[in-house]
């Protein structure tokens, strides 16, 4: 288990990366881990469930340890983002606290990134347990696509065969700019919560701008940078798979659907 709180410039001088080779999601196979870092943030305080929702019970086991099996199961890195290490030293997997805490999702974010193994971090909340490995595999493959360019099919990370590779590059364009794309976030009709989403980690400095002129707010954010919107067909489930946890009625609504 390991805890960590250091700034980047204490981590990564000049922001340089000990870069693992890339996986490029033409070679990825369903069997195969996600060649990138997984940040599930857990900074939340829960005041409108009145307990930490996390914990609470789902399908055999708590809500957060069900997302981190899935994403122990996808990722070659999981990191968990919190502002109580010591709540979650029973899991399996290595705790970042926050180094700014309760500011949302944004400093949990640049937190994951100072200490993730990889460039790109693909960012879980931990009150959104409905997403499939599949859906998390596709909004990779998209992140892939934009950042990176490459000329390759992802029709089979997609949950819509009726969307097809050309749909999906069509709705990651960079739509005439030359800046690189450097986050893609899960949207949908209803989804304001702009995650889950990828990052590149060369977001770092930006980032750290943003905090430390005291601006917390994920979406103010996201509106400096070229980043593009993705979206998914629906999950298994009869909510929408980025249905998130808040109230106690949020959580009976999980648990009987």
């Amino acid at each position: 288990m390991s805890t960590s709180s250091t700034l980047s410039q204490e981590i990564r001088p000049d922001h340089a990366y000990e870069q693992k080779p890339v996986l490029l999601p033409d070679s990825v196979q369903p069997s195969e881990k996600l060649q990138m870092t997984c940040l599930i943030l857990c900074g939340g305080k829960s005041k409108r469930m009145g307990r930490p929702k996390e914990f609470l019970p789902l399908a055999g086991t708590t809500m957060l340890e069900h997302i981190l099996d899935r994403a122990l199961n996808l990722f070659a890195d999981v990191l968990l983002v919190t502002n109580k290490p010591e709540d979650y030293e029973h899991l399996s997997a290595d705790i970042v606290k926050d180094i700014v805490p309760d500011r949302g999702p944004l400093a949990g974010i640049l937190s994951g990134l100072l200490v993730a193994q990889y460039q790109d971090a693909f960012v879980l909340p931990c009150d959104m347990p409905l997403f499939t490995e599949n859906q998390i595999r596709e909004l990779a493959a998209q992140y892939w696509e934009a950042s990176r360019g490459a000329a390759y099919a992802i029709e089979s990370f997609s949950l819509d065969r009726n969307i097809g590779a050309r749909g999906i590059e069509q709705s990651v364009m960079l739509s005439g700019t030359d800046d690189p794309v450097r986050a893609v976030i899960h949207s949908n009709v209803g989804n304001e919560s702009y995650l889950p989403g990828v990052f590149s980690g060369s977001l770092i400095p930006a980032m750290e701008e943003m905090i430390f002129s005291q601006k917390y707010s994920l979406s103010e954010f996201l509106a400096t940078i070229t980043h593009r919107k993705a979206s998914s067909a629906a999950g298994g489930s009869r909510l929408p798979a980025y249905f998130n946890v808040d109230t106690p009625m949020d959580y009976i609504r999980l648990v009987h659907s």
